[in-house]
């Protein structure tokens, strides 16, 4: 690419970026409990519904994790809807930059049939997690690429939620392991959701509970151990 292609592709993406923050700003407000979410949309109570999903998505990952609620970072949520103007909007962007004054993080979500629910839930809780692991990274160099947190991490935190599925997983992973056709772990944690079908995520979902299940069980007994053996 030549230099006048890349600063020609920088120019746009600051111009994208730099948009959606001024359309955002321009909208109403409403602030979560915790305040670290600040949701911009025209409907009150639509706005009101992604504060509480928000919040209850942190408070699920906090509970399994043992942590306090320790943000820096806010989360800027704005919500917009199909526009004819633009027909190939992405449903769902998370724009992560570096600004003088620390990180900057926005969700922005189109509000479709298909995105609403637990698809919500899992881009919320995906910029939560890259919050979590950025949070005491304050002066990263502006334009350095960031890691964001694996689909079976998120599928699996959203797995372990108070009242989810976890018999039908119990169940479905026991027969998967009788029939001697359990997936190898490396192909488990490569799986890309999207790419997947409906049975394929079912299969998906219980492989993620499991895994997260053993990597908080494996957490707790190394945290147990080293205070028993103070």
């Amino acid at each position: 690419m030549s230099a006048a292609a890349k600063v020609s592709l920088l120019l746009f993406v600051a111009f994208c970026l730099t948009t959606s923050a001024m359309l955002a700003a321009g909208k109403p407000r409403s602030i979560s409990t915790s305040r670290q979410f600040l949701v911009y949309g025209t409907d009150v109570r639509v706005r009101g519904a992604m504060c509480d999903l928000a919040e209850r998505t942190k408070a699920n990952l906090l509970r399994l994790l043992g942590q306090r609620d320790n943000w820096k970072t806010p989360l800027v949520v704005n919500l917009d809807y199909p526009r004819a103007n633009f027909p190939d909007a992405p449903l769902a962007q998370l724009d992560f930059s570096q600004l003088g004054y620390g990180l900057k993080l926005q969700l922005n979500l189109l509000l479709t049939r298909e995105m609403k629910g637990r698809a919500v839930q899992r881009e919320l809780l995906r910029a939560i997690l890259i919050e979590m692991m950025y949070r005491n990274r304050p002066n990263i160099a502006d334009g350095t690429p960031y890691r964001t947190p694996p689909d079976w991490l998120v599928e699996g935190v959203l797995a372990l939620e108070p009242g989810g599925e976890a018999s039908e997983d119990a169940e479905l992973l026991r027969s998967m392991l009788a029939a001697k056709t359990i997936a190898p772990l490396e192909e488990i944690v490569s799986q890309r959701r999207v790419q997947l079908d409906a049975s394929s995520r079912r299969l998906h979902t219980a492989y993620s509970r499991a895994l997260v299940q053993l990597l908080l069980g494996a957490t707790r007994r190394e945290l147990a151990a080293g205070w028993f053996h103070q």
